[in-house]
């Protein structure tokens, strides 16, 4: 993983000078013939406010047992009167071995040595210093490693070394840092980096690939990635051996079919419903599956298992299928130009349909639709390697929602209320993450709960009903409410929906906030349609808005608002259409603009006047 990544994390971004200062950060890297080396790590930062104390007090150091050795040379507190307190045996702890709960990853062989810097006060400083001895490479024959400084905070000095032999190449990216000469003497070459007063660079809502613009230095003796999918494949490929018990589950599985897309999709599905996703790891086993058939005796394994599985699987029917190297989130859209392990996840492909499996993400995921955080990624495929390939982006028709309220109000206030939602493709995704999450028979339990977090009093049902093809989604809340709306002679009823469901306008207006952007963004490609149907008390007379009709830049958006007789009928529709899931700061302008007019209208008020009823 990229290293100083967790500083992040650990710290409170700041406004002017942050919690924390960084005054120094020094790393020697010696790395010997067989690619293997050590590493001595010094580190010092000084704390600037109380809660610097609470996150910043303790220091981490993480390691494998089975890969590295390490050893703390010194750490101590430095008092702002100059005096040194040395950290005592006491104020090191080690922890052995991660457990996860969960879907997290279990790492037995990971220790931990937690630092516990004594007599802190505001002020004050901490270092430490400490080897890291790599006794055998995650890639075999393979030096890689990085520095990435968090952008959250200000950095006095940094310097950075690698020493190797001449007979090895090194690939080098970097940013901000300055590269000093190299030297070369009795065999080896010396590389050396430093950078010099670095200075805080604020986070954006919804950043992505904030590496390409972060201080880092990114080394690696990988010469391509076509040799980085060869290193992966080499050690995966004899995990995934059909052997005669893979067959007779595949044939079990597709039973009576013989058509491959229908046997590709019963076998993804029997994976995603009978394969736990569990991880379990060992030195290197981040980047090595088990075989198919002890996975499928456990009936658990991680991302790269499931991989595996799946393939041996497919395989038993020819159905031809490849491993795909991707990271997961909604952060990460550019590979590093230095060749990296810089993906968290594997999932598969497959060529005859042209089609991305994620097995993990389980049976919330039809056959066919990939999850947002796999979509418009570049990817590595193994085997064949055909260079950086790039998952499908996900358009508006394939992230859609329809949103339909019909509602009656009373003179008293209370209101019985359906709300339908219906979403396609990804955005069905979340509507099953709903359904799981609340659990069978507990619907009504779930409702009362939902209508108490609205401070709205009441009770209903909700269900869920699914297309025959897995395509779509639809839940139905059904609720009726004594305390809707607070009726007097004058007021405004309100146009937003008891619940949000998969898309929501909030995230776009969090993201446009802002008056400028310096980096790329999320901004993803989906439609939503709104409609209301709303039965009013015969004495409330309406005041409607304008309807509006917005098309800048891939925005569109209309709304149309109509009363016949009681029945108030509004319709909105907003839809954003564009190639990629990243937008850049260029764009921004006109994006902000399209939201804030978007936004007005969303903002008009059904405004109504009671009048005394006729007897």
């Amino acid at each position: 993983m990229f290293l100083l990544i967790w500083l992040a994390a650990s710290f409170t971004y700041a406004q002017d000078t942050g919690h924390v200062r960084f005054l120094k950060f020094q790393a020697d890297y010696r790395v010997n013939a067989d690619a293997t080396y050590t590493v001595v790590r010094e580190t010092a930062y000084r704390l600037l406010t109380e809660s610097a104390l609470v996150s910043s007090g303790k220091m981490p150091i993480s390691y494998s047992s089975k890969l590295e050795d390490v050893e703390i040379l010194e750490a101590y507190t430095l008092k702002k009167d100059g005096r040194r307190v040395d950290v005592g045996a006491a104020g090191i702890q080690t922890q052995q071995g991660r457990l996860a709960s969960g879907n997290g990853i279990s790492r037995i062989d990971q220790h931990t040595l937690m630092i516990t810097f004594p007599q802190l006060e505001v002020g004050d400083s901490v270092a430490y210093k400490y080897r890291l001895t790599q006794k055998e490479s995650v890639f075999p024959d393979q030096f890689h490693a990085a520095s990435v400084f968090a952008r959250g905070f200000a950095w006095d000095a940094i310097d950075v070394s690698i020493d190797m032999p001449t007979s090895i190449t090194l690939q080098i990216e970097s940013e901000q840092m300055h590269a000093l000469p190299v030297v070369e003497q009795n065999g080896r070459r010396v590389h050396r980096w430093h950078a010099r007063n670095l200075p805080i660079i604020q986070n954006e809502p919804a950043s992505v690939d904030m590496f390409l613009s972060t201080p880092r230095l990114i080394a690696s003796t990988f010469k391509d990635w076509r040799q980085f999918a060869a290193a992966y494949e080499a050690r995966a490929r004899s995990k995934t051996v059909v052997t005669p018990v893979i067959v007779q589950m595949a044939d079990q599985i597709t039973q009576n079919v013989a058509e491959p897309w229908t046997q590709a999709r019963l076998i993804y599905e029997w994976v995603t419903k009978n394969v736990r996703y569990v991880a379990t790891w060992i030195g290197a086993e981040g980047w090595v599956p088990h075989d198919a058939e002890s996975i499928l005796s456990n009936r658990y394994g991680d991302c790269k298992d499931h991989v595996v599985l799946l393939n041996a699987l497919l395989a038993a029917k020819g159905i031809t299928s490849s491993t795909v190297l991707i990271n997961s989130d909604r952060s990460s859209y550019t590979l590093p130009s230095v060749v990296y392990p810089a993906f968290n996840h594997v999932i598969t492909y497959l060529p005859a349909f042209d089609l991305y499996l994620d097995s993990t993400a389980g049976s919330i995921v039809p056959f066919g639709v990939l999850p947002l955080s796999n979509a418009d990624k570049p990817v590595i495929h193994t085997t064949p390697y055909d260079g950086v390939r790039r998952t499908p982006m996900v358009t508006s028709p394939h992230f859609f929602a329809s949103r339909v309220t019909k509602m009656v109000l009373t003179e008293n206030g209370s209101a019985s209320a359906e709300l339908a939602i219906t979403a396609n493709g990804v955005a069905a995704i979340e509507l099953r993450e709903l359904q799981r999450s609340i659990g069978r028979k507990k619907e009504a339990e779930w409702v009362r709960e939902f209508l108490d977090g609205k401070n709205l009093e009441g009770e209903g049902t909700i269900s869920f009903e699914e297309s025959n093809d897995g395509a779509s989604m639809t839940m139905r809340l059904n609720v009726s409410i004594s305390n809707f709306l607070a009726i007097s002679d004058n007021g405004t009823i309100p146009l937003s929906p008891l619940l949000v469901g998969p898309i929501a306008f909030d995230t776009l207006r969090a993201v446009y906030k802002r008056p400028s952007r310096l980096l790329p963004y999320w901004c993803p490609a989906w439609t939503l349609d709104d409609r209301y149907e709303i039965h009013v008390p015969k004495n409330m007379k309406l005041i409607l808005p304008k309807g509006r009709s917005i098309k800048e830049s891939e925005f569109s958006y209309s709304s149309h608002y109509a009363i016949d007789g009681n029945k108030l009928t509004a319709v909105r529709r907003m839809s954003i259409d564009r190639p990629t899931l990243v937008c850049q700061p260029g764009e921004y302008p006109a994006g902000k603009s399209a939201i804030l007019r978007i936004e007005r209208d969303l903002r008009a008020q059904i405004i109504y006047q009671a009048t005394e009823q006729t007897q």
